[in-house]
């Protein structure tokens, strides 16, 4: 009984040192991005650049173009390697009007993206499509995770209900596209918590609500 309960132990702390990304080790990491137009027709001769708002946590790496595709560039970083402070990836073409994002990179989570520039003085912006991970707490009157806590994110712009269930424990990690969400907590005894998060930077998120 005692060595089952010593396993059980075990598998739990590894499934949430997973989870938060506790002793990942990835050896280095890639961030890639794909360039493309308003029509989804890929753009060969783009360029994208990486610099700093602030603080410059680059270490001198830059994205380099892919020679088998030349509409997709990626920047390699080395484990440990996370940003603290944004920094804003550049994209350009001729012919068409810049696009910026701020980005936070964090070491071992390789992200992929895509943009779509718009055709210059269009008066368009550009359209990006990437992830974010939303990690949402829910912790009760005792100081501990709450439970029986029914979590429902909507998505502002489109009214699209991405997720509808209870928690685990108090505690979800959800993956999610770049937009504007409505966070709505419902305890088991009816009292409502909501926030509004804005993922329209690429930055994973953290919200923690107290019941």
């Amino acid at each position: 009984m005692i060595r089952i309960f010593q396993l059980l132990v075990i598998v739990l702390v590894a499934t949430f040192a997973a989870i938060l990304g506790i002793g990942q080790v990835c050896g280095r990491y890639q961030i890639h991005i794909k360039v493309s137009d308003s029509a989804s027709h890929l753009i060969k001769n783009a360029d994208v650049k990486l610099s700093p708002i602030t603080t410059d946590e680059t270490r001198g790496k830059q994205f380099v173009r892919d020679t088998s595709d030349p509409s997709t560039f990626a920047v390699t970083f080395t484990e440990g390697d996370s940003f603290l402070s944004f920094h804003m990836v550049t994209v350009s073409a001729p012919g068409f009007d810049p696009a910026e994002l701020k980005v936070m990179f964090v070491s071992c989570q390789g992200r992929t993206i895509d943009v779509q520039l718009q055709k210059a003085r269009s008066g368009e912006k550009p359209i990006w499509h990437f992830e974010n991970q939303l990690t949402v707490e829910a912790e009760g009157p005792d100081g501990k995770w709450a439970e029986g806590v029914t979590l429902r994110i909507t998505n502002a712009d489109t009214s699209e209900v991405v997720f509808d269930q209870k928690m685990n424990l108090g505690y979800r990690s959800q993956s999610l596209q770049n937009g504007t969400y409505l966070i709505e907590l419902k305890a088991a005894d009816g009292q409502m918590l909501t926030s509004t998060v804005d993922l329209t930077v690429l930055e994973d998120r953290s919200l923690k609500f107290k019941f």
